[in-house]
């Protein structure tokens, strides 16, 4: 019972709470990868969205988001550009994009 009152902020109503909450997860705990990708899918604030987006760092998690994606992948495909071009060595990743 006292869980619907406990809800994680990240879970809250108010988008510019969840804005805040997503800027303290990252993608390297897996657990908080699947917040982030999820919340980059389906939360119904852009914001929400592209700051989700904005603290996945791993290129390899960056490729899973965009091959899950069936929404708008535009920010999903400039964040893994982004990414791609402070790589040393992109080829191998380029190719996971092609398979």
């Amino acid at each position: 019972m006292l869980s619907k009152f406990f809800k994680p902020k990240w879970q809250h109503t108010n988008p510019v709470i969840r804005l805040n909450a997503v800027k303290t997860l990252s993608d390297a705990c897996d657990d908080q990868y699947l917040i982030l990708s999820g919340l980059a899918i389906r939360d119904p604030d852009i914001e929400v969205r592209q700051a989700a987006i904005a603290q996945i760092m791993s290129v390899n998690n960056l490729i899973q988001l965009l091959q899950a994606s069936e929404a708008d992948s535009a920010a999903i495909e400039t964040r893994l550009a982004n990414k791609l071009n402070t790589e040393t060595n992109p080829q191998a990743l380029f190719e996971q994009l092609t398979n």
